[in-house]
């Protein structure tokens, strides 16, 4: 039986309604249980070394990504930016000021970018949108703040959520009220979190991961029955843990020095980077 045209839009309409509403109810209750472990402490923060680019920022980038839609997620980071901090929860804010620039923006970008300023690590969320309202910005992070989308799409937690795993982290989350998009009639908003730590020089890998042994690869070449493998090869490794994808990089550096090497720390940006170029050897360990 074949659907009307107009009817199958009115079906489409009215799942989106039904996902956007399931939606909210989730972000609601994750927040509130969110909200209240981090004010009764019940949060643990763990830190460890975590490189900004590619175990936050492409995570948070590919789950913001909407096909079709007439914005761009745009990322700028540069290489190799490592801190010592929480992975987890330093992903969860990104995210979650992400998604609240996406309910603003029409036109134009949300940007997610960092850089070292004074000598510290700052992450940025910067979007294109309508802007924030002078009379909303003094309770900008406080509790059930009046949603500021004009279709009360928030919760009115997540931004005080951001802001107290930002605190339990040692850092700050503010708005940087002199920003501008640069597109006319969209002012736009920028989010600072400011970590308050230097980056750090790239960590030595732990003792625990050193089952992998070197004096078993030649260092000339690698030799597969008895063939050399081809010396130029497009390799991506994937592994949530920032320490396992270092180790595998830099064994593989050592003895294929034609090998260009990609990290992902996630399924999701392993995918959009398999849409942008071919890879020879893909190496996968994901949970």
């Amino acid at each position: 039986m074949r659907v009307p045209a107009e009817e199958l839009e009115t079906i489409e309409e009215d799942v989106q309604i039904i996902d956007s509403s399931l939606q909210f109810v989730n972000d609601l209750l994750r927040n509130m249980l969110d909200m209240h472990r981090a004010n009764s402490n019940q949060i643990k923060i763990e830190f460890g070394p975590v490189d900004i680019l590619r175990d936050i920022l492409e995570p948070v980038a590919s789950m913001l990504y909407q096909r079709g839609s007439d914005f761009e997620v745009e990322l700028d980071c540069p290489e190799g930016l490592i801190a010592f901090t929480d992975k987890l929860r330093l992903k969860q804010t990104m995210l979650n000021l992400g998604r609240n620039s996406t309910k603003f923006v029409t036109t134009g970008f949300v940007r997610l970018r960092a850089e070292v300023v004074n000598g510290v690590v700052h992450l940025f969320v910067e979007d294109s949108g309508a802007g924030i309202p002078e009379e909303k910005k003094k309770q900008l992070f406080g509790k059930f703040q009046q949603a500021l989308d004009s279709l009360s799409q928030g919760t009115g937690l997540g931004l005080s959520l951001c802001k107290k795993l930002v605190e339990l982290m040692g850092g700050e989350l503010y708005l940087d009220e002199s920003f501008d998009s640069g597109i006319p009639n969209h002012p736009g908003a920028r989010f600072v979190v400011n970590l308050r730590i230097m980056p750090s020089e790239e960590e030595k890998v732990d003792d625990e991961y050193q089952y992998l042994s070197t004096r078993e690869l030649r260092k000339s070449s690698i030799i597969v029955e008895g063939r050399k493998l081809p010396e130029n090869l497009n390799c991506l490794i994937v592994d949530d843990e920032f320490r396992l994808r270092q180790l595998f990089a830099r064994h593989i550096s050592r003895v294929t020095k034609g090998w260009k090497i990609r990290e992902a720390s996630n399924g999701e940006t392993a995918l959009r980077l398999a849409e942008e170029q071919t890879f020879d050897l893909v190496s996968s360990s994901c949970r």
